[in-house]
């Protein structure tokens, strides 16, 4: 938050070229996608005070749905028509946007639900509540820094929101729950970079997240039989952005897969799988 106000500040002050402040965005928007990567942490607390820090994250990045929506996430994890599972040959392009609005969707049906069940009125919106705190964030940086300060909020917001569904996607690229499976650690793509998972949070243990979504990071582990992803998070990353490339190292794997499932008692590949317990 104050490397975001000093950024708005620094802007504002030194009216920098069009190039200079897309550059500055994107480095705020680094800071802010792992602030929301601190924000999945805490909203997994049973600290009130942490679950409200997480819904402020997300409201400065404008994606306060995100709260609702990760616990709607791990009821549907694996059915695509649920959204943050992205089907075979889906690129991010294609699913980022998709995807943000499928959860704002998903989180508003929910939310909408809760509050019928309650009896409480449309101001508990939790939904409501935090999209509203983004958009009054929107509001006083604009009448604090001007119109280069609200790019560089809405730019920041942007890419860090980006960031995360690129995540999103890799954790669950063509791994489809099939009729009446159950969720597992099959559901998630894993790979154990001691760096990524010091700046992530052990985000890269997500099957054992997912089953164990109350756990704090520093006890989650990896899970043996997970299927392991050729390179590190920040790597594939990269490869994302480039869709045949990603399709290229992922699909033959997704093959792998499927032919080891097909085969009752055949453990998956060694090249696909996640040796060792952590």
């Amino acid at each position: 938050m104050a490397t975001l106000i000093w950024a708005a500040e620094y802007v504002f002050r030194m009216k920098l070229s069009g190039t200079a402040l897309a550059a500055l965005t994107v480095g705020v928007g680094f800071g802010s996608a792992a602030a929301i990567c601190t924000a999945h942490e805490l909203m997994h607390r049973r600290s009130q005070f942490d679950v409200l820090l997480a819904r402020l994250m997300t409201a400065t990045c404008l994606y306060g749905h995100m709260v609702v929506e990760h616990f709607h996430h791990h009821a549907t994890v694996g059915e695509v028509a649920a959204g943050a599972t992205a089907p075979r040959g889906m690129s991010i392009y294609r699913f980022a946007p998709t995807d943000f609005l499928h959860g704002l969707r998903n989180a508003w049906t929910v939310e909408s639900a809760r509050i019928q069940r309650a009896g409480a009125g449309w101001w508990r919106n939790r939904v409501l509540q935090d999209n509203a705190l983004g958009l009054g964030l929107a509001v006083v940086f604009f009448a604090a820094f001007g119109s280069t300060g609200l790019i560089l909020f809405i730019g920041q917001a942007v890419f860090a929101a980006f960031c995360f569904e690129v995540i999103t996607y890799i954790h669950h690229y063509g791994l489809v729950r099939g009729d009446d499976e159950e969720a597992g650690p099959q559901h998630a793509w894993a790979h154990h970079c001691w760096l990524t998972n010091c700046l992530t949070f052990n985000n890269t243990f997500q099957s054992d997240h997912h089953l164990r979504p109350g756990t704090p990071y520093y006890e989650l582990h990896a899970m043996y039989g997970a299927p392991r992803l050729p390179a590190s998070y920040f790597t594939m990353f990269c490869v994302a952005l480039v869709p045949a490339l990603w399709r290229r190292l992922m699909d033959p794997r997704l093959d792998a897969l499927a032919e080891a499932r097909g085969i009752l008692s055949c453990e998956l590949p060694a090249s696909v799988r996640v040796e060792h317990c952590r």
